[in-house]
């Protein structure tokens, strides 16, 4: 039978007992007033072009969401990233990246397959688009 690290509730506790920072740290205090005001809350929405708000209540809303966000944005760029290599792209470092023609040359496929214009077999086109409407046409 195999047992756990945990073999007792009491090593468990001494091992996860005391949380030591809690998310609701990453939220404003409660009851602040936002640090957004609302000419600056328009002048994002209509860059963004998202619609205005319909009422005072929503505009205090958004004024508090875009608040908390800016928080917790701040809170995050407080973090000592001296030391840390910027990433280049995120993805799995350890396996090597193929290009496409270099993918193509590693299939065994007949000649005629690895020259195949999947482009031509669409049945309309308008200049260099496609236009897709209901499946493919015959490969001449």
């Amino acid at each position: 039978m195999l047992r756990s690290p945990f073999h007792t509730s009491r090593r468990f506790n001494s091992i996860m007992g005391t949380p030591l920072w809690s998310v609701k740290s990453l939220l404003p205090p409660h009851g602040g007033h936002p640090v957004v005001q609302k000419d600056e809350l328009l002048n994002v929405l209509k860059l963004s072009a998202l619609p205005l708000p319909k009422s005072p209540e929503h505009d205090l809303k958004l004024l508090q969401d875009l608040s908390n966000q800016l928080h917790f944005v701040r809170h995050i760029q407080s973090v000592d990233t001296e030391d840390v290599e910027p990433l280049v792209c995120v993805r799995d470092e350890d396996q090597k990246s193929v290009d496409y023609d270099e993918a193509m040359g590693q299939l065994d496929l007949p000649i005629e397959a690895q020259h195949w214009e999947i482009l031509k077999l669409s049945k309309r086109k308008n200049g260099r688009f496609l236009m897709v409407e209901g499946g493919l046409g015959d490969q001449k």
